[in-house]
């Protein structure tokens, strides 16, 4: 049939299913197939033409505020049918539209034929501004992807059929935003070769690409290499070396090169430029050094104050003759394995280009960096402020200045998170800064990111500027794959191997495709099963051999696609997993719960991973340096050994106390003490604390300000200001934030006849002070019922996770089954204030009306309960509440508020409270209710 518009639509669409594999089995038909495709702009026509091809459209439509639109359609096909049905229907619909005529432009993408459609000459006139139309990099951040091209440009107005006319050059990838003025900003990627396409396209415009001011300084940039002689060959390294100087001179940046050979001491003046007259130049400014004895050396020293700054690429040794440090080669050195590597790998290109610009930044104040590393007694981004670089960030620059053991690694600022959700991908200029902060982590450790026999592994981590404990995304074991675990193996370390990779599925899956962990339970349970083990802890490499099987078995059934066994797609796959989990419904529940903008946004912080579950001589855990629930100054948390630290806060296994960690490993405890009691005295306040333990060695993998119950609050505050580690008025403003409501808890009247009688359901861990009388319910449907009538709902679970935030909001106690103290989801129910019980003994069942406990009694929906958060036990049956008798630590912060307020001349508003309060409980007359709402901001 004749080629359409409407057909080239179609091939948009194909091709987008194509790259997202968005093919797997229909829920409803397991013998159909669902295809769902997302991108930035629709072509006219495709939903029309998806339905010509096989499809039935079942959901279309765009994220609030903007961003990516979705379809997803329905097919009767099997999903291996379907995906051979698209590939074959691309391949004819790709071969059509390349007849549409002749001299088709995505076949020649000519100044020619780019003069012919107004809508490339108007983004290529936009893009003339800025000078900007490069190879993009590909997965991983250190590869240009040369087959391609992408143009960013700027226009006044957009030319009628804009989209559809710049299809036909190969445009694929869309991302554009409307500025202030009222203008439109681009950025296009087109399936094209970038093949000196910046010259060929301006060539169009008959202008020349217009240049950056010259920077204040003519220090020249020194590219020093042994296989400079590349320059005279037509090959990819070579063609992107030289429009690297180009770029450079457009920046007003003088480059020269310096031949580095063993062979010969001529210059490069003789080399052959081609016909590309603007270098020659650089031909007059390029020198040559004997490789011999200290000649570079002696080179280096002599003439870097006249440099801008230098790089070095070296086929052999790695400089260790050359530079002080592992660090100085990082930052001064590129290794190219094999002769001629600048030829074999042109990837090289954007290595240099990442360090060039880490250097030129310093010295010409570019703008602020995207990406601060970090490693013991280094941190580039100390002193930067935590809205830039989130808490966890900060703390771990802190504790690499002082020289604490952390993992090296490097922070991705909230800016970058910013720009993300603005153009729905990560940033090119972010993909230089980070290979350069990764070849930090490499050289720190002695490994290298994807090699199988000395492989790097990874973690990325989100980190808001205020703390959200377990309410984003983290992905660990990043770099794992068929190939790492093999070599393992081989090496002995199979089991530890197979840990790391199925653990990596796992957390990858969730967080970048969203699947259900209880797939990833099921394949532990089935495979323990087989093997004849009744826990993980006691399972051999098999055992892990054969849930990893399945864990990638799963993986393929729900995404329709392998794991990515390329460790740069998990790179950057867990990167922008974490930048979306910005957005989730947890966390923006969270954030509206606890006052927190949106536009705060999170950093990431991508780190080496350091191994828990290495051995027995292994561990992870969290501490806190004051007790959280009480405010008694003493170490207290939870640890478990071979494990690793996600094991701990997901609160699903049984733990230890830390006590423990004192008999098991007494020097590691010692050591970890003393850093967590300086972290304390450093940041004047009582610290949660996250660590590692690999084989003996002790790794400090987080610090915060802890999340502490009303009454740790109190104690702790005011302990602090009579240690003199805090002012009075800090104590004050501690405990003022928090709302005399909560710092007067309610308790159990023990002196009760009921209270005799009363029958103990129930007893675990009390995670957070106060007792409540409410209605047993199991699900959040169940509790908005019950609050929305007016009941105290106590939901009663099995587990408690984050993702429960909604549940927690709308729960006035916790009684979970599974869980531990440590967990984030008691971290965040003791913020929130929440009277929160876990560790309970695990129920025969839990459905939708009844809890059976262990012995058979059933607990039903709407049954009375009182939950006491002071003792960790479950009453049957409400029983009689009394106020808490104000702490001594309390009435003295009241009294200091009323010296602070004479002395500001203000009003003490806390004391006017406490003594509200000591005059109800004494049987004193009180204020009146209208004074009480007013002044005290007290809740019904």
């Amino acid at each position: 049939m004749p080629i359409t518009d409407k057909d080239l639509a179609a091939s948009y669409l194909l091709r987008t299913f194509s790259a997202k594999a968005g093919v797997r089995v229909d829920p409803e038909n397991p013998d159909g197939s669902l295809i769902e495709a997302e991108f930035d702009d629709v072509p006219t026509g495709v939903l029309e033409k998806v339905e010509q091809f096989g499809g039935i459209i079942i959901g279309a439509g765009r994220r609030e505020g903007g961003g990516p639109i979705y379809i997803r359609a329905r097919v009767p096909e099997p999903t291996h049918q379907a995906r051979a049905t698209i590939q074959t229907a691309k391949q004819i619909v790709e071969q059509e539209r390349t007849s549409i005529r002749p001299d088709n432009p995505r076949l020649k993408f000519s100044a020619a034929n780019v003069k012919r459609s107004p809508a490339m000459m108007a983004l290529l006139k936009g893009a003339a501004e800025k000078g900007d139309v490069r190879a993009p990099r590909m997965l991983g951040f250190l590869f240009a992807d040369h087959d391609r091209t992408i143009i960013e440009s700027r226009m006044e107005a957009v030319p009628e059929g804009f989209a559809d006319e710049l299809r036909l050059y190969g445009a694929t990838k869309w991302a554009h935003k409307r500025n202030d003025d009222g203008s439109t900003s681009f950025r296009i990627e087109f399936d094209v070769p970038y093949d000196n396409a910046r010259r060929k396209t301006y060539d169009a415009l008959e202008l020349e690409p217009q240049k950056a001011a010259a920077p204040s300084t003519q220090k020249p940039f020194i590219i020093m290499s042994d296989e400079c002689g590349v320059l005279n060959q037509n090959n990819a390294g070579a063609n992107m070396l030289r429009d690297f100087a180009h770029e450079m001179a457009d920046q007003g940046v003088k480059v020269e090169f310096v031949s580095i050979s063993l062979f010969s001491k001529s210059t490069l003046k003789g080399f052959s430029w081609g016909d590309d007259e603007s270098l020659k130049p650089l031909r007059h400014s390029t020198w040559h050094v004997e490789d011999s004895g200290n000649k570079v050396k002696k080179f280096i020293e002599k003439n870097k104050a006249n440099w801008a700054g230098w790089i070095e690429l070296k086929d052999d040794s790695f400089f260790e003759d050359r530079y002080r440090s592992p660090e100085e080669a990082a930052l001064h050195g590129i290794r190219i394995r094999g002769f001629g590597g600048i030829e074999r790998k042109p990837e090289t290109i954007d290595t240099i280009r990442a360090l060039v610009k880490k250097q030129l930044g310093r010295e010409f104040g570019q703008e602020s960096a995207m990406v601060y590393s970090f490693a013991a007694h280094q941190a580039e981004g100390l002193g930067q402020p935590k809205a830039d670089l989130g808490g966890k960030g900060q703390g771990l620059m802190n504790m690499a200045n002082q020289g604490m053991p952390v993992p090296p690694g490097f922070v991705t600022t909230t800016r970058v998170c910013s720009e993300f959700y603005e153009t729905g991908e990560l940033s090119e200029d972010l993909a230089d800064e980070m290979a350069y902060g990764l070849q930090k982590i490499e050289a720190e450790m002695g490994q290298t990111f994807g090699d199988a026999k000395n492989p790097l592994l990874l973690s990325v981590r989100s980190g808001a500027p205020v703390s959200m404990p377990g309410m984003m995304e983290t992905v660990l074991n990043i770099g794992m794959n068929d190939e790492t675990v093999e070599a393992l193996a081989q090496k002995g370390e199979g089991r530890f191997g197979y840990d790391c990779y199925r653990r990596l599925i796992e957390s990858y899956g969730a967080a970048v495709n969203d699947i259900d962990a209880d797939i990833f339970k099921q394949n532990q349970t089935k495979a323990l099963k087989e093997q004849g083990y009744a826990h993980l802890s006691q399972a051999d490499e098999t055992t892990f051999a054969r849930i990893t099987e399945l864990h990638k078995q799963s993986y393929y059934e729900v995404t329709g696609e392998a794991f990515p066994q390329s460790v740069w797609a998990q790179l950057e796959g867990a990167n922008e997993a974490v930048f979306d989990s910005w957005e989730t419904e947890r966390c923006q529940a969270y954030r509206e719960a606890n006052g927190i903008p949106k536009s705060m946004y999170t950093a990431a912080t991508t780190q080496a991973m350091v191994f828990g579950n290495r051995n027995e001589r292994s561990g992870s855990g969290g501490l806190f340096t004051r007790d959280p629930n009480t405010g008694e100054r003493k170490l207290t948390g939870q640890w478990l050994q071979n494990c690793q630290g996600e094991d701990v806060v997901s609160g699903r296994h049984k733990t230890q106390s830390i006590e423990t960690l004192a008999e098991t490993m007494p020097e590691v405890y010692e050591e970890l003490k003393q850093h967590v009691e300086f972290l304390e005295a450093t940041e004047k306040d009582v610290q949660d604390v996250e660590f590692t333990i690999e084989d003996g060695k002790l790794y400090m993998l987080q610090t915060r300000n802890a999340k502490r119950s009303p009454e740790a609050a109190i104690k702790i505050a005011a302990d602090m200001a009579r240690e003199g580690l805090i002012e009075k008025p800090e104590a004050v403003r501690r405990v003022k934030n928090i709302g005399i409501d909560q710092l007067v808890n309610m308790e159990v009247d023990t002196s009760a006849p009921e209270y005799e009688k009363a029958e103990v359901l129930l007893e675990g861990q009390a995670v957070c002070s106060g007792a409540v009388n409410g209605i047993a319910v199991v699900n959040d449907k169940q509790a908005r019922y019950q609050r929305e009538i007016g009941e105290n709902p106590i939901v009663f679970a099995r587990d408690s996770l984050t993702e429960d935030i909604s549940m927690m909001q709308n729960a006035n106690g916790m009684a979970v089954f599974g869980g531990r103290e440590a967990s984030h989801a008691a971290v965040v129910a003791r913020g929130m204030g929440l009277p929160y019980v876990c560790d309970l003994p695990q129920p025969d069942a839990v459905v939708n009306d009844y809890v059976e406990l262990q012995g058979g009694t059933k607990l039903y929906v709407g049954d009375k309960v009182c939950l006491d958060a002071m003792t960790g036990r479950i009453f049957k049956d409400h029983l009689p509440l009394k106020q808490k008798e104000l702490s001594n630590d309390l009435l003295d912060i009241a009294e200091w508020d009323k010296e602070v307020a004479v002395q500001e001349g203000d009003t003490p508003t806390l004391y006017e409270a406490v003594e509200r309060v000591r005059a109800e409980q004494a049987g004193e007359p009180v204020y009146d209710n209208i004074l009480q709402e007013v002044v005290f901001g007290q809740r019904d």
